[in-house]
């Protein structure tokens, strides 16, 4: 009976660890944290069941992204046909944060806990105007 308890608690610690992340994880609007990148550009991104939107300090909006999770890495389209690998997705703090780790890069995300966001943006909730006062006042907050 033993031996049938420790072979049943090793096959449910088998099942949690081997969980894949659930992409509705990561829906919602997220803005940059860090980037090893330099100089840091500052971005926010939305993300839906099957779309990614970004919308950074130099270009503004950019063309949305279909996205998919593979292996816990996160794959968006390209302007040519195919999917590009952007890296290995990690949720941290209670899905609050989260990280984007490739061979060349890592960059953090968090939540973003305000109003005006893309979201409302692309639906239309609100204008052009009043999501870019909400977006460089996030970024100056951000740069400080």
């Amino acid at each position: 009976m033993r031996t049938y308890y420790l072979i049943l608690l090793f096959i449910v610690n088998l099942a949690c660890s081997s969980k894949q992340l659930d992409p509705y994880d990561l829906y919602g609007n997220w803005q940059i944290m860090k980037s090893h990148q330099s100089p840091l550009l500052y971005q926010e991104i939305f993300i839906d069941s099957k779309h990614l939107y970004v919308y950074d300090e130099n270009v503004g909006y950019n063309p949305k992204n279909k996205f998919f999770i593979k292996n816990d890495s996160l794959f968006t389209s390209t302007l040519g046909a195919g999917f590009k690998n952007l890296g290995k997705v990690s949720l941290k703090n209670e899905k609050v944060t989260f990280s984007l780790k490739n061979k060349e890069s890592e960059v953090s995300y968090r939540r973003i806990d305000d109003s005006n966001v893309l979201q409302d943006l692309i639906s239309e909730k609100i204008t052009q105007q009043v999501f870019s006062e909400s977006f460089f006042k996030r970024m100056r907050n951000f740069k400080k």
